[in-house]
């Protein structure tokens, strides 16, 4: 396939480090970690909260090391990913429109395996012959989610569509030219990340009005508004950073990534819905399981794409 050039973010000087972009940024989160879990072990004690923000230290060094390795690192952690996820999705077996017995189901490890194989191999040929179409598949995980929402359609197959569609989208940035695929792969982790702790910073102490108390009562009008205006204005300035784009798409891309975040978050929040649970897993400390942190990943990575494809920021 012909290599994508994106023709607004401008190319970097030979000169010019792609470390030396990053390394405000790097210092900055090293010195937000740093400081917020010498606040949470001297004030939180052992909660959530604290083991939540002592896990970060195990997560981004993975996605640090397979950004310096990229593109083979890059495509190690997505295989990855979806191994965690395939190993936690064995509890949506458990679950249909029936609620169903697992015994009924089969195999847990036959079913997952054939929805995630089905589903990746689909996107995958559709990222090859027709990138276009599959540059638009966030409207198909948008509109799943409704479906999800209202219908409540098998969760494992939904799961299992907006797992494949996140993921190969995320592989395919590997079109760009390498420097920009990483600093467009490095601004959409960080901002989907910040963007979470965002909204629950502010929805913690000033949450008033839940927007879907069915699905994930966590979620308040207040703590969604915040998030996306503080995601707008790092946006703006890590974006300003990597030499991405002008001012005023950075600020909307933004808050588009952190509402598409949001509808992530609740996507996934109704398929543990449906399976009774809280969380897939306890592998991260105070996170849940691995679908629990990357869950709003899976919805603004083909957001992003989408966006930078058609050269729509």
């Amino acid at each position: 396939m012909k290599q994508i050039i994106h023709t607004h973010a401008p190319k970097l000087p030979h000169s010019i480090d792609i470390v030396e972009l990053f390394l405000p940024i790097a210092v900055g989160i090293l010195l937000f970690l740093t400081t917020a879990s010498l606040l949470v072990m001297r004030f939180a004690g052992s909660t959530p909260l604290t083991r939540q923000v002592l896990t970060w230290w195990r997560i981004w060094p993975c996605a640090v090391l397979a950004l310096t390795w990229f593109p083979l690192g890059w495509y190690v952690l997505l295989a990855v990913l979806l191994g965690f996820s395939a190993r936690e999705l064995q509890v949506l077996v458990k679950v249909d429109r029936q609620q169903k017995p697992i015994a009924s189901a089969g195999s847990p490890w036959l079913t997952i395996g054939v929805a995630l194989a089905v589903s990746c191999a689909v996107t995958s040929v559709l990222a090859v012959v027709a990138p276009a179409v599959h540059a638009s598949l966030f409207v198909l995980s948008l509109l799943l989610f409704v479906g999800c929402s209202i219908w409540s359609p098998r969760p494992l197959l939904c799961a299992a569509i907006w797992l494949s569609i996140g993921l190969t989208s995320l592989g395919q940035f590997h079109l760009l030219e390498p420097s920009l695929a990483l600093r467009w792969l490095g601004f959409l982790l960080i901002i989907t990340a910040l963007n979470d702790v965002a909204q629950y910073l502010v929805g913690k102490p000033f949450g008033r009005h839940r927007i879907a108390p069915q699905l994930s009562p966590n979620k308040t009008w207040q703590g969604l508004a915040g998030g996306t205006l503080i995601s707008a204005l790092l946006a703006f300035w890590i974006g300003q950073q990597l030499q991405l784009a002008p001012a005023v798409p950075l600020l909307l891309l933004g808050g588009a990534l952190a509402v598409g975040g949001f509808f992530g978050d609740l996507a996934f929040s109704a398929l543990k819905r449906q399976a009774g649970i809280k969380d897939f897993s306890n592998l991260l400390p105070g996170h849940g399981g691995m679908l629990d942190r990357i869950d709003s990943l899976m919805f603004t990575a083909p957001l992003l794409w989408l966006l930078v494809y058609f050269q729509w920021i």
